[in-house]
């Protein structure tokens, strides 16, 4: 950004002494020179950015903290005014952003202006003077606030040349909503914004003229900032339905329609069902789909229609009506549409074409990729990479692909790219649990998606689970250690080393524990040898499906778990999974035993000796029995389990019966 905020100027010189331009001084010049252009010597990205998101997404201040802080500015004003207080004075209150208080404030000058408990031209002659006379950010805001209340015309002229940067056009607008033609004034501002100024000038306009209406749908959501934010803004002050219907439908307004409905219905979370022109918009934009459709915010409407398109019929119904006359029908109609249109080849060139550039978002490209089918490799998604090196999605997407030469050169692009000394587990760390990650955990995420998913490739990969090993985020620790202990037979004599340095650093009790087992060790005088039984049987026949007729026994837990070796499911057994039950008659210990076993048959321990003779006899006589996981707690050996009593048999016994009838259909005659 050309200003910097950080400048307290009111004086008009800075610390040396030099003459300096304010912030209005270098704007007005700017709008003289380029009547009705953007201002575009600004970092749209960030300017305006701080006080956009507090009045957007911002969690309400206490009350208390917001009166006080009101209060003490305007008394502080007012004194201003009077002359007992200097313009240092309102600055040294600015320290906490205006923004965060800005409404109340305004309430309560509103209050003393139509009270004439203060002079509006005085307010006047104060709010230009810190408004143009000044380069701090906070005393340009307030300058802007008092010109507004004061209501004087030539105010607004100022407001309209510092609304031009972003930093100021939400106070430039809001200030003023009060004055003549402030609707009309709001709209001169949206066509020379960007940014998040742009995003305020279209949160406060209203859709009083076609003009506007049209302007919202064709330049609304135009921006590098808050796209979709604002497609949904313009989309609810003006029809888009409306905007198809009013006109000679073309390339450009189709086009117009595309990019709204992709920002709008993108988002899992805005509901197509809840627009309320939704249903007119989509059949009317499907009119001229086949025909126009051809660029990729076309493809993203198309795709992103198709998403959304669930018909589903109860039965005996023919259709199944929803909200906003949405219905099964005529989502299955709109949907068959979408397959036709997405058919065509062509949509695979426009989707590599458009990565080249990472013009979107990468839930779009992955999105899109799925729907047509459409493998995407680390070459692919370089150009992604560039824009957000440490884009967890893209980590999670490869390393799920099973692509495994995107993957290896994936591995390499981590090792390169990740600060692993910033991730390093200081040594008065205790680890970063999982609910401690956050957006700025980027890069143990990044990392986590790797290692998670590395053993179900055939890649003998040591480096990058070695320098795991002492990261800060438990879960690549423990993932760590699951790859370096399926790859064992790899070993080379660096990993012992790196186990051993992981040991003498972990704080983690359980993790500590699963780097003693690896080493083959215990935490004992001695550190004697520990065994873990890793067991498999055939539970063919045990495998059954859940069924809502399925009878609730009993609730226990899993006996014998700290003799099994738990790594073996680590991360693959979670509330609501499915177990089974499978009698081992041949037991030395217990005649009754019935082994507990995950899908796909690893032995995790036995139902309670003092609870399973009921259940032994069930199995024995033919019944089946399965178990569902109600809470697993790894490091402390714990896995409760419900045990239910199967559906199956009641079925398999109906259709030996119905077989029986239809090989015999004597049997049935002989009834009638």
């Amino acid at each position: 950004m050309r200003f910097s905020f950080l400048y307290n100027l009111y004086k008009g010189t800075n610390k040396k002494g030099v003459k300096c331009v304010y912030i209005y001084d270098d704007l007005l010049d700017y709008a003289r020179k380029y009547p009705g252009k953007i201002y575009s010597d600004q970092d749209f990205q960030s300017a305006g950015k701080f006080d956009t998101l507090f009045v957007f997404f911002g969690d309400d201040m206490p009350k208390e903290y917001e009166e006080e802080k009101a209060m003490l500015l305007l008394k502080t004003v007012i004194s201003c005014l009077d002359g007992d207080a200097s313009i240092g004075e309102l600055s040294n209150l600015l320290e906490d952003p205006f923004i965060t208080y800005y409404f109340t404030f305004c309430h309560y000058l509103n209050i003393y202006v139509r009270e004439r408990l203060i002079d509006k031209e005085k307010l006047y002659l104060l709010g230009r003077n810190l408004s143009t006379k000044s380069n701090n950010s906070d005393i340009i805001k307030l300058g802007l606030t008092l010109l507004g209340i004061s209501g004087n015309e030539q105010g607004r002229e100022i407001a309209s040349v510092l609304g031009l940067h972003s930093e100021f056009t939400f106070y430039a607008i809001t200030a003023f909503e009060y004055m003549d033609l402030h609707n009309k004034y709001v709209f001169e501002m949206a066509n020379k914004t960007y940014g998040f100024g742009k995003v305020h000038c279209i949160q406060n306009i209203e859709p009083l003229t076609d003009d506007i209406k049209v302007w919202l749908i064709e330049n609304g959501c135009d921006n590098v900032v808050m796209p979709k934010i604002s497609a949904i803004i313009s989309a609810q002050k003006a029809s888009m339905s409306w905007y198809l219907k009013s006109r000679k439908v073309d390339k450009r307004a189709f086009s117009n329609i595309s990019r709204l409905i992709y920002y709008i219905f993108s988002p899992d979370k805005n509901d197509v069902y809840e627009f309320h022109d939704s249903l007119e918009t989509i059949t009317e934009y499907m009119k001229y789909a086949k025909h126009y459709a051809k660029s990729f915010e076309d493809l993203c409407a198309v795709a992103y229609i198709k998403k959304w398109m669930r018909p589903f019929w109860n039965p005996g119904e023919d259709d199944v009506k929803k909200k906003n006359g949405w219905s099964s029908n005529i989502e299955s109609d709109i949907r068959n549409k979408c397959i036709d249109i997405l058919k065509n080849n062509k949509w695979k060139d426009v989707l590599n074409n458009s990565l080249r550039s990472a013009e979107a978002d990468t839930d779009t490209y992955i999105y899109l990729a799925s729907e047509l089918d459409v493998d995407l490799s680390f070459s692919d998604l370089v150009p992604l990479l560039e824009k957000d090196p440490l884009d967890y999605k893209i980590s999670y997407y490869i390393s799920k692909s099973g692509n495994e030469a995107s993957m290896k050169s994936f591995i390499e692009y981590a090792k390169k790219t990740i600060d692993f000394d910033e991730m390093e587990l200081k040594p008065s760390d205790e680890g970063l649990k999982d609910d401690d990650l956050s957006f700025e955990n980027k890069s143990d995420i990044f990392l986590y998606y790797i290692l998670k998913n590395l053993s179900d490739y055939k890649l003998v990969e040591l480096d990058l689970p070695q320098i795991a090993l002492t990261t800060r985020y438990d879960g690549n620790r423990i993932e760590a250690i699951t790859y370096l202990r399926n790859y064992e037979d790899a070993w080379d004599e660096n990993v012992e080393k790196s186990l051993l340095n992981a040991l003498d650093k972990e704080p983690n009790k359980g993790i500590k524990k699963r780097l003693m087992r690896l080493l083959g060790k215990r935490e004992n005088d001695g550190f004697e040898d520990i065994k873990k039984e890793v067991r498999y049987v055939d539970i063919k026949k045990q495998i059954v499906k859940p069924n809502v007729k399925d009878v609730y026994l009993f609730s226990t837990y899993v006996a014998g778990l700290f003799y099994r070796d738990m790594d073996v499911v680590h991360n693959h057994l979670d509330k609501g999974d499915i177990l089974y039950l499978k009698r081992e008659p041949e037991n030395p210990y217990d005649k009754n035993a019935i082994m507990v076993t995950t899908e796909d048959g690893y032995v995790l321990g036995y139902i309670p000796k003092k609870e399973n003779s009921l259940f032994q006899r069930l199995l024995d006589a033919g019944k089946y029995l399965y178990a569902i996981v109600d809470e697993f707690l790894e490091d402390s050996n714990k896995l409760d389990i419900d045990l239910y009593l199967s559906y199956r048999d009641v079925v398999e016994n109906t259709k030996e019966i119905i077989s029986m009838l239809i090989e015999n259909p004597s049997i049935y005659n002989s009834k009638m």
